[in-house]
């Protein structure tokens, strides 16, 4: 995005100093490019909700450090951009928000298998197929064996899917190979978008399709190792985004708490949030 902001800062004039002024940056970007580009549409893309956006840009409400990342990932940051991104963030935050923040982050860093690291979905569609992820985890288990016979065995694909599946992971930097064994690159990834993709619509199908095939199990022991539940309520569709945000925090505070480094078995937690009902027309 060869923007102002972005040209300035080539010719060695660091002008953002706010995190506003990069967020602003990218909108007028993103306006010049389409007229009728709004700001609701921005904040949608950010997701979150306008209201919050705005005051995010009239500098009446700071920046948290997560939303700095998930904005860098969304706005597709260089790697150094994100950098100066992050710290101009943590520089306006108020001191105690700002310490906060900065021992979040430290304790995060401590332990590795914590850090989450946002990639573009545009990549996705490489390891789109459900046992990617899965082999991702496996690599965390007490009895793991980097053979791909044996990956293959356990999640019921075959060799030649396991291989290619592993080239790719490498491929991406998310599989590593240490004293010949391969293990999972020690982070978290998160891939974040704005609108649907059908790499990522793909994944969903996959696993949801594990998960019928789950309920077909009647025996005891299929039931005792699964929790498959549901809840209906009626909702305020404008909080859609602030539910959806709900949604991702409570994903990552369960992976925190439930990642076990005595792990004998790869899961899958699926959460859907949806309509039941159909809009009327006029």
């Amino acid at each position: 995005m060869e923007t102002q902001l972005h040209r300035d800062r080539k010719a060695g004039q660091d002008i953002a100093t706010e995190p506003r002024q990069w967020i602003r940056d990218a909108f007028i970007a993103r306006k010049q490019k389409n007229q009728i580009y709004s700001l609701r549409a921005f904040a949608r893309d950010l997701g979150m909700s306008q209201a919050l956006l705005s005051l995010i840009l009239n500098g009446l409400r700071p920046l948290t450090l997560r939303q700095a990342h998930k904005i860098a990932a969304l706005l597709q940051f260089s790697p150094s951009d994100e950098k100066k991104f992050i710290e101009c963030t943590l520089s306006t935050l108020p001191e105690n928000a700002r310490i906060t923040q900065k021992i979040r982050q430290a304790k995060l860093n401590q332990d590795s298998s914590f850090v989450v690291k946002s990639f573009d979905t545009e990549k996705f569609h490489l390891i789109s197929n459900w046992y990617h992820l899965a082999i991702l985890n496996l690599t965390a288990t007490e009895e793991y064996n980097s053979d791909s016979r044996w990956i293959a065995k356990r999640l019921g694909i075959s060799k030649p899917e396991a291989d290619a599946a592993i080239e790719r992971l490498m491929l991406l930097g998310l599989l590593e190979k240490k004293d010949g064994t391969l293990k999972k690159v020690n982070m978290n990834s998160e891939w974040i978008s704005a609108d649907s993709k059908v790499a990522v619509r793909s994944f969903h199908h996959q696993m949801m399709e594990k998960a019928q095939n789950e309920l077909t199990k009647t025996d005891q022991k299929s039931f005792l190792k699964r929790s498959i539940t549901g809840t209906s309520l009626a909702v305020d569709s404008s909080k859609m985004i602030e539910a959806k945000e709900f949604i991702r925090e409570f994903e990552k505070e369960f992976t925190r708490r439930f990642t076990s480094k005595n792990a004998d078995e790869v899961y899958q937690m699926n959460l859907q949030f949806f309509p039941l009902t159909q809009e009327m027309n006029d």
